[in-house]
């Protein structure tokens, strides 16, 4: 809430220190803190109209240089969605015409327990371990409908599919960290390890079936059974040591390191109702296994001389990338060194106004299963997926100018910018004869995008929150991948998330993200737009709270998007089913914990 926002800080183009991996900037949202020890907890409850149900409860002690949090946390939600497509198929002659409706359903039933301990083991030390345990199983069903249709658009085939299946998750996340005080002021060292275990992956039966025009079934269904897993694995190590080196003079200087590693297992079975037994799918059978060690250094020297900031930073990283296709044999790997430079002149006019222009390389890797497993998904076999594991990093150099006012807790900044991309990852859609269309990912030669980006951010008082646009015009070079895939687009975005205190005890919160309609590789993405309203009511000395969300309530959660090539034309469409009302009751006692802004439209919003 309003009361609990401190204030925003905008960092439009983090340094070297920061990880430079994707390619924007960053919203800090600092609270106020409080410095009650002593013991305190809550209690949450709630549901709502789209199936949506959720309990939890925390608790916390703090005396002395003892801290110790626990949580759980409970959720079951219902989660249709609508999928259409309708293609023309330009490659047959005469052309024909495709069209799909497609029905998806997840009930997932999640668990999820966190727990920390913090001791101050002195004046200079201090030591604190998290660890978070989280379970989902989720049950699935898909259902499709093919139609085919002629060049006049009439009904010649007709088809379904069924999937039902149970996805099983878990994840778990540990962290233990150190840090120390020297006994200069500013004068600091600080590490981090991080272990992240996860699984995911389930069972599925498919009913295929070819219909009479009428609808009825023409032939014995042919049955699928499948089963995937994946498990994704990570370990991180940070250091960062901070020293002054006079008044107007600091180094700072740290190491990364990671490793992540991922094992992608797809089985796949029909019946054969000759032998009335299961008998395996050789091409629908896969074992992919990667990994990824990242090995960086940074040095960073901030100078401070009356009204400028001066900070030059520099992180250098050595990358190797691993895969083996068990199935195919098939193995690459792609060792490669990065230097990312950044820098900083900033000068303060006065106390409230700030110009700033600053430098920095990032980084996209593609190190995510979406991105690199070649595994075919068939949820839908007329148009599959699939990850391409030959995809290069892409570079993206930013140069942005920022102009900054503050004021009475009021925070304006207008961003410039200019970012050129290198070995940009692009989505690519083909279309084979037999009517199968693959989505996979690629590199592009270059993607420049310039515009300017406003932010307004307020704390304190009635009304607090952030609101803020951006327009930008992007080119993208596709020549690489064949004539005709370049992009050029105008764009804009535009968001908010405020609060209005009516009185003490009841304030209202609005969450708004649009994002306009643009040009792409191979055609064109509509536009996007969530929207969610809240309102709560403090109660018994705002120790109880009671929040009602109306969630999309113009009903505008949807993704659409146009694919044009020559073999083919293409509109997809899928929209999530999440308008509905949700109530919770939350109850406090003692000192909340916060992690971060405290809102009123929290995590749970089904997505």
């Amino acid at each position: 809430p309003a009361d609990m926002v401190d204030k925003v800080e905008v960092i439009p183009n983090p340094s070297a220190r920061e990880n430079p991996e994707g390619d924007a900037g960053i919203i800090n949202i600092v609270l106020k803190q409080k410095a009650d020890e002593g013991r305190s907890g809550g209690l949450t409850v709630g549901g709502g109209t789209t199936g949506h149900v959720d309990a939890g409860g925390n608790l916390g002690y703090e005396r002395g240089p003892l801290s110790l949090f626990g949580s759980y946390g409970f959720l079951r939600d219902n989660r249709p969605r609508r999928d259409t497509i309708f293609r023309v198929n330009d490659y047959q002659s005469p052309l024909t015409y495709l069209e799909e409706a497609g029905l998806r359903t997840q009930i997932p039933l999640a668990h999820t327990l966190t727990g920390s301990v913090g001791y101050q083991l002195g004046e200079h030390d201090a030591l604190s371990a998290d660890a978070d345990y989280s379970t989902r199983n989720e049950a699935e069903t898909y259902s499709l409908l093919y139609r085919d249709l002629d060049s006049a658009r009439t009904l010649s085939a007709l088809s379904d599919r069924f999937t039902r299946g149970t996805n099983h998750e878990f994840n778990f996340e540990a962290t233990l960290a150190y840090k120390h005080g020297f006994a200069a002021k500013g004068h600091k060292l600080s590490s981090e390890l991080r272990v992240v275990r996860a699984q995911e992956g389930g069972p599925n039966g498919i009913i295929a079936r070819d219909l009479a025009l009428d609808g009825t079934p023409s032939d014995t269904s042919a049955l699928e059974r499948q089963t995937s897993w994946e498990h994704p694995d990570e370990n991180s190590l940070r250091l960062d040591y901070v020293r002054p080196l006079s008044s107007v003079l600091r180094l700072e200087a740290g190491y990364r390191g990671s490793l992540q590693r991922f094992h992608t297992r797809l089985d796949t079975q029909v019946f054969d109702t000759a032998q009335a037994a299961w008998a395996p799918d050789s091409t629908r059978i896969s074992d992919f296994t990667y990994r990824q060690v990242v090995h960086a250094a940074y040095g960073i020297l901030d100078a401070q001389r009356g009204k400028f900031l001066l900070q030059g930073g520099i992180r250098v990283e050595r990358a190797t990338t691993q895969f083996h296709l068990l199935t195919t044999g098939a193995t690459y790997a792609n060792p490669y060194n990065s230097v990312f430079p950044s820098g900083l002149i900033a000068y303060n006019i006065d106390d409230t106004h700030q110009v700033k222009l600053s430098y920095s390389t990032r980084i996209r890797r593609p190190d995510d299963t979406d991105l690199l497993d070649p595994t075919a998904h068939y949820l839908d076999p007329l148009n599959i997926s699939r990850g391409n594991p030959y995809l290069k990093p892409e570079y993206i150099r930013a140069l942005e100018l920022g102009l900054q006012r503050t004021a009475d807790r009021l925070t304006l900044q207008l961003t410039p910018f200019f970012r050129h991309t290198v070995d940009a990852v692009r989505t690519i859609r083909t279309l084979d004869t037999a009517g199968v269309m693959t989505r996979t990912f690629a590199n592009v030669s270059t993607s420049d995008a310039y515009g300017a980006d406003v932010t307004i951010a307020r704390s304190g008082g009635r009304l607090s929150g952030f609101a803020g646009a951006s327009a930008f015009r992007q080119v993208s070079n596709a020549s690489n991948l064949g004539p005709g895939l370049s992009a050029k687009t105008f764009g804009w975005t535009a968001r908010t998330n405020a609060s209005f205190r009516v009185s003490p005890t009841f304030d209202l919160q609005a969450l708004l993200a649009y994002q306009a309609p643009i040009t792409v590789e191979q055609g064109r993405v509509a536009s996007r737009t969530r929207f969610t309203l809240a309102a709560r009511k403090k109660l018994r000395n705002d120790q109880m709270s009671i929040t009602l969300r109306v969630i999309d309530p113009f009903n505008t959660s949807r993704e659409s998007s146009t694919t044009i090539d020559p073999r083919f034309y293409q509109v997809s469409d899928r929209r999530r089913v999440i308008r509905g009302l949700l109530l919770s009751v939350n109850w406090m006692f003692g000192r909340p914990r916060q992690h971060g802004r405290d809102d009123l439209i929290g995590n749970e919003t089904p997505q």
